[in-house]
C-alpha cells in the first residue's frame, strides 16, 4: 500500500483493484487517496469506505449463455440445444468459464458437447473434494484445470515454465531459452542471467 501510494503521489490516476479478497482487506483503507478508485470482487461486501457508486453483475441467462454458444459455435449449438444448456449450467453460465469450453469444443471436433460437460463435472467433483470449500471460482478453476488436463506432456511442462516469467510479458528470446533448456537441461549455476543480460526487444503477451 506504501509502495502505491509513493507512485501516485501528486498524480492523477484511475486504481483498479481487482478480484479483491478478505486477505486484501486490510490493505484496502490505507490505499485511500484522491484517485478515484474501482474495486472488483465476488465477495458480497467489503468492510472498506462505503463506495459512491455499486453495480452487481449478474451471471449470464440461459438465453444470453446459448447466444454466446452461437457465436463460437454456430448452428450446431440449436442442433443440441439441450446439451449446450447443460454445458452453460456446468460452467455455472460464467462467461470466461463457458468460452474456455466452447474453444475447446471449437478446436476438437470429435469432441461432443455431452463428453465435455461430463468432464467438467468431473473436474468440479474432483477441485472441491480437494478445496473442502465452496469456492466462487470453481466453474472456473474447473474450466482451466481441464484445459491443462487435456495438454501434451511437453505442452503441460511448457506452461509450468513459463511460470518463471515475473510479469505478463516476456521476450521471443527469453522463449527459447526456455525451451532449450527443456530439450538440453544446462547445469544450475549457468541458468540465471541478471534483468540488464536479458533481451529487451520484441515482447509478446502471455496468453
Amino acid at each position: 500500500a506504501a509502495r502505491v501510494r509513493a507512485l501516485l503521489e501528486g498524480r492523477r490516476a484511475l486504481l483498479i483493484l481487482d478480484a479483491a479478497r478478505k486477505d486484501d482487506l486490510p490493505h484496502l483503507p490505507h490505499l485511500q487517496m484522491r484517485c478515484p478508485t474501482l474495486i472488483t470482487t465476488r465477495l458480497e461486501s467489503l468492510s472498506i469506505v462505503p463506495p459512491r457508486a455499486m453495480l452487481s453483475l449478474e451471471i449470464l441467462s440461459e438465453d444470453h449463455a446459448l447466444a454466446l454458444c452461437r457465436e463460437v459455435l454456430g448452428e450446431r449449438v440449436d442442433n443440441a440445444r439441450d446439451g449446450f444448456v447443460a454445458l452453460c449450467r456446468a460452467a455455472g453460465n460464467l462467461p470466461l468459464a463457458l468460452n474456455i469450453l466452447l474453444r475447446r469444443l471449437f478446436t476438437d471436433k470429435g469432441l461432443s458437447v455431452e463428453e465435455l460437460t461430463q468432464r467438467v463435472a468431473d473436474r468440479k467433483r474432483a477441485i472441491k473434494e480437494v478445496s473442502k470449500s465452496d469456492d466462487p471460482n470453481l466453474n472456473v478453476r474447473a474450466s482451466f484445470d481441464l484445459s491443462y488436463a487435456v495438454l501434451s506432456e511437453w505442452d503441460q511442462k511448457l506452461f509450468r515454465a513459463l511460470g518463471v516469467f515475473d510479469g505478463p510479458d516476456f521476450s521471443a528470446e527469453m522463449l527459447i531459452v526456455i525451451l532449450s533448456e527443456a530439450k538440453n537441461p544446462v547445469p544450475a549455476e549457468t541458468r540465471f542471467f541478471g534483468a540488464k543480460d536479458a533481451p529487451q526487444n520484441n515482447c509478446v503477451g502471455c496468453q
